[in-house]
C-alpha cells in the first residue's frame, strides 16, 4: 500500500513507514506523522502511536536507522506498551546476568574442588542451563560429589 493512504487515519498511521516506501521517502513520512501527532491531546495516546511506529519499523529497518529517524520523537516513554517492552527487557537482562554469574561461580568452585575444568561436553551442559536456580542447586551439591560427571549426572555421559 501507499503510505499516503495509511497516513489518512490515526489507526493505520503507524503502518505508513513500513508500507511501499523507500528509505529516502521515510523522513517525509515521519515528519507527516509528527505533524499529525501534534493534533492529539492525550500524551499517552501519542506515546502508544509512536511505540507502534518504532516496533513496526524495527521489523523492516536496522535499529540505528530507526533511532536516527525517531530521535526527536517525544512521548514514547509515556506509552504503557513502551514501558512494558522496556520492563520485559530489563527483567530478561537480570535473569541472563544471574545465569551467567551462577555459571561462572559453579565453574570456579567446581574446577577448584575437582582439580580440573569440565570437559567440553560438561561445559556445554552447564552453559545450556537456563535457570539460575538449577545452577545454584548444582553449587549446593558440590560438597556431596567428587567429579563433574557425578555432579552433572547422566547428562554428562551423552
Amino acid at each position: 500500500m501507499s503510505p499516503d493512504e495509511l497516513l489518512q487515519n490515526f489507526a493505520t498511521m503507524p503502518l505508513a513507514p513500513v508500507a511501499n516506501v523507500s528509505e529516502d521517502q521515510l523522513p517525509a513520512v515521519i515528519d507527516h506523522i509528527k505533524q499529525q501527532m501534534k493534533l492529539v491531546t492525550e500524551p499517552s495516546r501519542v506515546g502508544e502511536l509512536w511505540t507502534s511506529v518504532r516496533v513496526l519499523m524495527g521489523l523492516k529497518y536496522e535499529r540505528a536507522f530507526v533511532n536516527r529517524l525517531l530521535q526527536e520523537v517525544q512521548g514514547m516513554e509515556e506509552s504503557t506498551t513502551y514501558q512494558e517492552i522496556k520492563q520485559s527487557g530489563v527483567a530478561e537482562g537480570v535473569v541472563k546476568g544471574r545465569i551467567e554469574e551462577a555459571g561462572r561461580i559453579l565453574l570456579r568452585l567446581g574446577s577448584r574442588k575437582f582439580g580440573t575444568p569440565p570437559t567440553p561436553n560438561e561445559l556445554s551442559i552447564i552453559q545450556s542451563t537456563k535457570s539460575p536456580e538449577q545452577l545454584e542447586a548444582l553449587m549446593d551439591q558440590l560438597e556431596e560429589v567428587s567429579s563433574w560427571t557425578e555432579l552433572l549426572g547422566s547428562s554428562a555421559n551423552n
